[in-house]
């Protein structure tokens, strides 16, 4: 029986004893001081190396939301962390990851949207990821490695220090259940969580994250990788009119649905199955001393093709393309986002703030960019760290958005890909991944964005429950349900079977036949 089967099993008798004794606090202490042995505002003079907390107070119950006591502590030099302690506390742990550059504290589950995480019982830890400048123009922390460092890795381990200190406190127990959920820079952080903080969690969620080291040659799903597939967005993008290509490549979008959305069985405006669409953007090509809004000149078809394949280095692929789409629903992502995001990486390898996207040489630099982030900064977690993780029974479920415009899904398909390749068969029974038809980053496009990945992470940790079919909606502006559309273990693709196509009961999970090409994710 492995480490993590024997805490399993320790915990499922503690929560038992904590439940049991909780009953008994609450009848002689009131609900809102269940299991408490340091009152919420004696928290104020915990003591915690290098932390100062800074508030503790309770924050009273509103609606279907509990009470819970609300702490804010700093580790020196600039880690502002929050933990959120329900009431109907039950025995979990949740730490956000973060987004962007960070700077502010997360306060939200990117992968948990229908779900009240303080009705559910859960103790929330979360932080600035290590610094408190601005998200934007760029990282202004990017010269002081202190602070790059927190934002790789150490804000992730202090946050934990503290929420394990507050639990032990205000509970008198520790928490039974550990979890990570994370989305974009929290979907990095859930790659570190798993390698660096594996023994810290039970599960991990990570959505459009950034996965593996460069050397590793997992597809270009690396920090590196991406960053280097950033800064050729911002030189290809520079090739084109940036006055007219949007609306070009809106017309390239209308091509793509017209010849494959109903390759999946309907016409409803998603292409669910990228492999089966076998589409050469050149179809939309202008005829010669043409340009029009509705076709391509040759210099745009160039760019499209080019952002579509693979980045190759000395023959070899170091960053991942991007699919079918994505270059359309957010082609001002991919250019603004290419720019800020890439710069901003290039800033923290060179500990310089004012480094320009346009100076980086993919000959020259990506060898000091790679080093500095998986050797010197461990921006991400390795391969082989997070295949430790899964192998010695830690959950990970990886999800990416099928059109995302900033971190390619291909990458995080190929990191999984590779994954399965290192790991036995226990260790590939421990990760799921999910491809979202129609998703940008992190939610939004016209696919099903809207999905909770929590609970069934929490079922397959704490009842041994493996993830099967799961149900992804989509809401409209006042949150209601517009379609339901199921959630499809990667190979696997929503296929319309027949009946009421919003409902994801007239759809059935199908695996990839022989015509189907897994575009952009073969390594």
């Amino acid at each position: 029986m492995s480490r993590r089967e024997l805490r399993s099993n320790s915990a499922r008798f503690a929560s038992t004893r904590l439940a049991l004794a909780g009953s008994v606090l609450t009848a002689v202490l009131g609900a809102g001081h269940a299991f408490a042995t340091t009152p919420c505002d004696g928290l104020a003079s915990l003591s915690i190396p290098n932390t100062t907390i800074t508030s503790a107070a309770i924050v009273p119950a509103n609606g279907a939301t509990p009470a819970y006591c609300n702490v804010l502590a700093t580790v020196a030099p600039q880690t502002d962390i929050q933990v959120r302690m329900p009431a109907n506390w039950k025995g979990r742990y949740l730490h956000l990851g973060g987004g962007g550059f960070d700077g502010t504290i997360a306060t939200n589950a990117p992968a948990a949207y229908n779900l009240n995480l303080l009705a559910a019982g859960y103790t929330i830890g979360a932080s600035n990821g290590g610094h408190r400048a601005a998200q934007y123009p760029g990282p202004t922390f990017a010269g002081t490695q202190q602070l790059v460092l927190g934002y790789a890795y150490t804000a992730i381990g202090d946050t934990d220090t503290v929420a394990r200190a507050l639990i032990k406190a205000y509970y008198g127990k520790p928490a039974n259940y550990r979890y990570f959920d994370g989305c974009s820079n929290g979907g990095k952080n859930a790659s570190v969580a798993a390698e660096r903080f594996g023994k810290d969690y039970d599960g991990v969620i990570g959505g459009d994250g950034v996965w593996g080291h460069a050397y590793e040659r997992g597809g270009g799903g690396d920090m590196a990788g991406l960053t280097a597939v950033w800064a050729r967005v911002v030189n290809v993008t520079s090739t084109v009119n940036p006055a007219t290509f949007p609306v070009k490549l809106t017309a390239l979008y209308n091509a793509q649905i017209a010849k494959c959305d109903a390759l999946d069985g309907i016409a409803d405006g998603i292409i669910s199955n990228p492999g089966k669409c076998h589409f050469d953007p050149a179809v939309l090509a202008c005829a010669k001393g043409v340009d029009a809004p509705s076709c391509l000149t040759a210099a745009e078809v160039a760019a499209v093709k080019t952002l579509q394949s693979d980045l190759l280095l000395n023959h070899e692929v170091v960053g991942a393309p991007y699919g079918l789409g994505n270059l359309v629903s957010g082609l001002s992502a991919v250019a603004g986002g290419g720019q800020g995001l890439g710069q901003g990486f290039l800033a923290m390898a060179y500990n310089n703030p004012a480094f320009a996207i346009s100076s980086f040489d993919l000959q020259r630099d990506f060898s000091y960019i790679s080093n500095r982030f998986d050797m010197i900064d461990d921006m991400t977690g390795s391969l082989h760290g997070i295949a430790k993780y899964v192998s010695e029974g830690g959950k990970l479920i990886v999800w990416t958005g099928g059109e995302d415009p900033l971190v390619p899904a291909a990458g995080s398909v190929r990191f999984v890909e590779r994954l399965r390749d290192v790991v036995d068969d226990r260790g590939r029974e421990n990760v799921r991944l999910y491809t979202l038809p129609g998703v940008t980053h992190c939610g939004g496009g016209p696919g099903a964005d809207t999905l909770d990945l929590l609970t069934p992470i929490a079922n397959w940790v704490e009842n041994a429950d493996r993830p099967k079919q799961l149900i992804a909606s989509k809401l409209n502006a006042a949150g209601a349900v517009t379609f339901t559309r199921p959630l499809c273990p990667f190979p696997q693709w929503p296929k319309y079977t027949g009946g009421n196509g919003n409902s994801a009961s007239s759809f059935a999970c199908a695996r990839p036949d022989n015509d189907d090409r897994r575009v952009g994710w073969d390594r």
